[in-house]
């Protein structure tokens, strides 16, 4: 068996996933070490898993989780420091953190979260084997999608939209070259060539991706070192939340909304519409507002609005009919996982590709958040709740979802890469979703 270490955004979108698949690869026998920041010792020490901390200066996490609290339209790229600029503050640091770390615990691989830039950077300063895991969705730019980071809608070939696609890729092509700039003297300083477009590179070795065909937009072109191994979750996840009213569900037999807008993005406003949508709906609403959100400021909330910081999301998931969400790639995927459509409010980040996705796959509706207001948020939500389109939809995607293991396939790849330290390729015309490595473990072996 190997050793392995992990190292992650201090995000829990990010950390989360992570720590399933840290989890399996212990329970298949492998040795397991996560660095990230200090913060997420106490969550890892409740589940049995070790942390080695990295330096973050103080304040730094918080200083980014706060640039990503504002919605972050495709103008925010003009800044002189737009907001994934954030993702490069500290690299070198980091990155001789991560490779003090490396060579305190002589690991086999290394399984890095895709936007945690000192990951790839350290793995290759010493030759070390590595994973990249992608916690948002299939961050790659390949001809036969729209050009990833522009929120556009998918369309299918022969449209006259695709002809502009090339055209439009070119800002994406800037907005790379800005972040290769960040990137490579970082590079240079620890001896290693320069990259280009490092901001969505998936490792050479093997790159996971949470998703399967069914939900991801169709390429014919994606590199062979990627696998969509379907949903990476766990449920235990060493997080704490206090009592949750369980009863409030029982109470009132109207379709339950849920309604969570991420750990980072804020979504006060989004929350006080909600609570006036619901407002003598049909149906009721639960609100995860966040742990940093001041409940009282919502005030003269109807009976069928039930308001928490924090919700034990997996579970909660089992008793509602339909969710809003700002389109994070984990609520998005756990959601998907119990077959329920969505109405997604993109902010920022990855959420209007995801926000893309929902509506390529038919499985809910996008609103851009300037017209998430009272009249058209209930509208929407009573849509998802009624029209059977969507539902069926949704459960296509739990259906393709059901068929894959994800944690434990991610696990598994991310072991063998630890004892072989070899790439890890689909063979030509190996399907990218995975349901398991048995078949690709075989067809590799045959030479197929």
């Amino acid at each position: 068996m190997g050793k392995i270490l992990i190292s992650a955004l201090p995000a829990k979108g990010h950390l989360n996933p992570l720590v399933a698949i840290g989890l399996a690869l212990v329970e298949q026998g492998h040795e397991v070490m996560f660095a990230t920041d200090e913060r997420y010792r106490a969550q890892l020490q409740r589940v049995g898993l070790p942390l080695e901390a990295l330096p973050y200066p103080d304040g730094a996490v918080d200083t980014t989780i706060k640039m990503f609290e504002k919605p972050a339209h495709w103008m925010a790229q003009l800044r002189r420091k737009p907001p994934e600029s954030y993702f490069f503050d500290h690299l070198d640091l980091l990155t001789k953190g991560l490779i003090d770390t490396i060579r305190r615990y002589q690991p086999d691989a290394l399984l890095t979260d895709l936007n945690f830039y000192a990951g790839s950077v350290a793995a290759e300063a010493c030759n070390l084997p590595y994973a990249t895991y992608c916690a948002i969705v299939a961050a790659l730019n390949t001809p036969d999608a729209p050009p990833y980071g522009l929120g556009l809608d998918w369309v299918p070939s022969g449209h006259w939209q695709r002809w502009l696609w090339p055209i439009l890729n070119l800002p994406v092509r800037w907005i790379l070259w800005r972040h290769d700039r960040l990137l490579n003297p970082v590079r240079r300083q620890f001896g290693l060539e320069p990259v280009r477009g490092g901001l969505l590179d998936h490792s050479p070795y093997l790159s996971l991706v949470p998703t399967t065909e069914t939900y991801e937009y169709p390429r014919r072109d994606l590199p062979r070192q990627i696998m969509y191994v379907g949903p990476v979750t766990s449920s235990q996840r060493g997080e704490v939340h206090d009592d949750f009213p369980w009863k409030w569900f029982d109470h009132d037999m109207r379709p339950t909304v849920y309604v969570s807008m991420g750990t980072i993005v804020g979504g006060q406003q989004v929350f006080q519409e909600v609570i006036e949508a619901a407002r003598g709906a049909a149906w009721k609403a639960v609100l995860a507002v966040g742990m940093g959100t001041d409940v009282s400021q919502f005030v003269n909330v109807p009976d069928n609005v039930l308001i928490r910081n924090f919700v034990p999301q997996l579970e909660v998931l089992k008793r509602v009919d339909a969710v809003v969400s700002h389109g994070g790639n984990n609520t998005v995927t756990e959601t998907l996982m119990h077959g329920l459509p969505l109405v997604v409010i993109p902010f920022s980040a990855d959420q209007p590709e995801s926000a893309g996705r929902i509506k390529a796959a038919g499985v809910g509706i996008r609103m851009r958040p300037g017209l998430a207001q009272r009249v058209r948020l209930r509208r929407a939500i009573e849509a998802v709740l009624t029209d059977p389109h969507y539902q069926e939809a949704a459960q296509r995607v739990q259906q393709s979802y059901a068929r894959c293991n994800g944690t434990q396939t991610a696990a598994a790849l991310v072991g063998r890469l630890a004892v072989t330290g070899q790439p890890i390729m689909r063979p030509d015309g190996m399907r990218p979703t995975l349901v398991g490595i048995a078949e690709l473990l075989e067809k590799q072996a045959t030479g197929q």
